[in-house]
């Protein structure tokens, strides 16, 4: 990867989901480079496609019902073109940690929505998560 090349690079990205009933057009032409060490927040309104976009990077949309268009480069290579086992690498099922690992941050009511995470944040928010869930 050379140093201008991003990390990530998604070009006029489609999805659309396909069954007998209907066909839904979930993403329509979303494009965004991530470079190293970057942080990307994708806002929006519910519905909107944001974790249908994050999920079709990593592909891990259903295949039999999912349509996928555009481009999606990881460190230059197309994510779209890749087979099982070099997807599992990239998100770090195999050998080594995952090159995309998408976060979730809620905002906590009382705080503005543009507040800044201080590092460790969400690996105390997911601790007291995991502290709450009742046990079975």
């Amino acid at each position: 990867m050379s140093a201008t090349q991003p990390l990530l690079a998604v070009r006029d990205l489609h999805v659309t989901f396909v069954t007998r009933e209907r066909t839904v057009h979930a993403v329509n032409g979303v494009s965004f480079d991530l470079k190293r060490g970057e942080v990307l927040s994708i806002l929006g309104e519910s519905g909107s496609g944001k974790s249908v976009s994050l999920r079709a990077v990593q592909r891990l949309l259903p295949e039999r019902r999912t349509r996928l268009s555009g481009s999606i480069r990881m460190e230059g290579e197309e994510v779209l073109d890749m087979d099982g086992a070099r997807l599992r690498r990239l998100r770090g099922g195999e050998d080594g940690p995952p090159r995309l690992r998408p976060q979730r941050r809620r905002r906590r009511p009382g705080r503005p929505a543009d507040a800044r995470a201080a590092p460790g944040d969400l690996e105390d928010d997911h601790r007291r998560l995991l502290r709450r869930r009742p046990q079975l």
